[in-house]
Order: structure tokens, then C-alpha cells, then sequence
């Protein structure tokens, strides 16, 4: 599997920065927390070993993320079928944030994800489910989960996980979003949480190779799909979430752009009164 290189934005006006600069540590109102950055390192709002604890709430859109998923269908006797390994789906994820305190972040994930799978047709998967981010230590090192209620929309009707699958982090955060991870800090530890417990997933995805992406979290936990009449249709056996680095919350980048043409007017205005 390749991960492409995203395309990196290059600033043609100073004049634009100052205004984009100026917007970012003023804010914009009901979005702010938005982009709040915690972190471990200096240059985030909230800085320090006990970042998690003092971290205001916030949200984190990764309009790029990708779910790879083992699935196993199930026949009408309840015997293994057809088994589909390494189905890529692909779409936005947004993960919100409460505030933390005593070294805990509660959030709540919610993603849209399509894929084209020969032999199943157009699948969009939907996941909400809720989680944690856990530095009980205070070094400023954090662990992070989420347990995922999934539901598959099918040619042939929806079907339901009941019960969550647990996604767990393959690299500790040293802030939010996961992406102040340096390229450099982002190597992989086979035995990390055990693997997550998953050893067969560590042969399908290598960090090392993936600079761009922020963090992978993966679980293997089989949970059981339902159909619309609660019947037992599949088995969805393991997953890989791969989160490549956020952006800033629409209404906010609006507003960086706004203040940053506005600051461009201002001091072309300037500039003619000087002529």
C-alpha cells in the first residue's frame, strides 16, 4: 500500500501570513477550541508534561483517513463464507474532544468512509463510537483508543455491529491533533501494546514507510455485522484506521482567509495614502 505525499502549501505573501498569524492567536469565536494544540513540546497553547490534564476541549477534522478492514461473510447455516481481506475505505473523520483533566481526554469519533469492492459492490461505512486519551504518568505521554460501533450500508441493505471494536493507538501522542509527531518520531514498535494484540495486522502496515500519517490504530477484536432483520451476516475480523494529518475546522479557515485578505487590503489602503 502507498500513501502519497500531500501536496505542500507554500505562503506567496507575507502580508497574508501576518493576517493568518494574527487570526491564530486571536481565534475566532465558537471555533476556536477547534484548533486549540496541546502538547508536550514548546509552541503548542498548552504546553508541558501535563498538557492532557490542562487540554480545553477541542475538535480535530481529518478529511483524510482510511479504514482497512477484514471481513468475513457468513453463510445462512452461520458457516464461514467469503472472506475479504484488506478493504480500503476512504473519507473524513472528526474526533471531538472534552476537556482533560486528571490525565484524561475523553472523545467521540464520527466517520464516513466509501469503497468500491468487486464482489460486494459500493459500501460506506459508517463509525461513531467514543474513547480515550490516558497519560496517567505525566511524563506528557499519552495512549490513545477508541471503542467503534460500525455499520456497512450495502447493495443489499445495512448491516449493524452491535457490539464495538476496539482501536488502539500505534505510537504514544505527544499532543493533539496526533499529528505534532515529527516524521522522525513516528517509528513503530512491534511489540506496542502488544501489537494491539493483532500480530497479523503488522505484516499489512509499516509507519516506517507512511511519513504523512499522523497515527494508525488497529484492533482485532471479530465483532459480528447484522442485517436489517438481525440476522448474522458477517464477521468483521480486524482493522486498521489510518488518520493522515488534520486541518483546521472549516468555519475557522474561513475566517483565516478573510483575515488574511483583509489584512492584504488594509495595507494595500496604506499604501496608496502613502502614494
Amino acid at each position: 500500500m502507498t500513501i502519497f505525499n500531500p501536496p505542500k502549501f507554500v505562503t506567496r505573501s507575507l502580508i497574508g501570513a501576518v493576517g493568518l498569524s494574527a487570526i491564530a492567536f486571536l481565534g475566532v469565536p465558537e471555533s476556536a477550541s477547534a484548533n486549540v494544540v496541546c502538547g508536550l513540546n514548546q509552541g503548542s497553547f498548552v504546553q508541558g508534561p501535563n498538557w492532557v490534564s490542562e487540554c480545553p476541549e477541542g475538535m480535530d477534522l481529518f478529511p483524510k483517513s482510511w479504514a482497512i478492514l477484514d471481513i468475513w461473510l457468513l453463510n445462512p447455516d452461520g458457516s464461514m463464507g467469503q472472506q475479504f481481506d484488506n478493504l480500503m475505505f476512504m473519507g473524513p473523520a472528526k474526533i471531538t474532544r472534552e476537556e482533560g483533566s486528571n490525565g484524561i481526554i475523553l472523545t467521540q469519533i464520527s466517520e464516513t468512509l466509501v469503497a468500491e469492492i468487486p464482489g460486494l459492490g459500493p459500501l460506506t461505512l459508517t463509525g461513531n463510537g467514543t474513547g480515550a486519551i490516558e497519560d496517567l504518568d505525566g511524563d506528557g505521554m499519552a495512549d490513545s483508543f477508541f471503542d467503534v460501533f460500525a455499520q456497512i450500508e450495502t447493495p443489499d441493505g445495512i448491516w449493524t455491529a452491535l457490539d464495538p471494536i476496539k482501536v488502539t493507538g500505534d505510537r504514544l501522542l505527544k499532543g493533539v491533533s496526533p499529528d505534532m509527531l515529527s516524521p522522525e518520531e513516528r517509528t513503530y514498535d512491534p511489540t506496542y501494546f502488544g501489537a494491539t494484540n493483532c500480530p497479523e495486522l503488522n505484516d499489512k502496515y509499516d509507519p516506517n514507510d507512511q511519513e504523512v500519517v499522523a497515527i494508525a490504530y488497529k484492533g482485532c477484536t471479530p465483532v459480528t455485522l447484522f442485517d436489517e432483520d438481525n440476522n448474522p451476516v458477517a464477521i468483521l475480523h480486524s482493522e486498521i484506521h489510518i488518520v493522515h494529518p488534520s486541518v483546521p475546522e472549516p468555519s475557522t479557515t474561513l475566517g483565516l482567509l478573510f483575515l488574511g485578505l483583509g489584512s492584504i487590503a488594509g495595507l494595500k489602503r496604506k499604501d496608496k495614502a502613502k502614494k
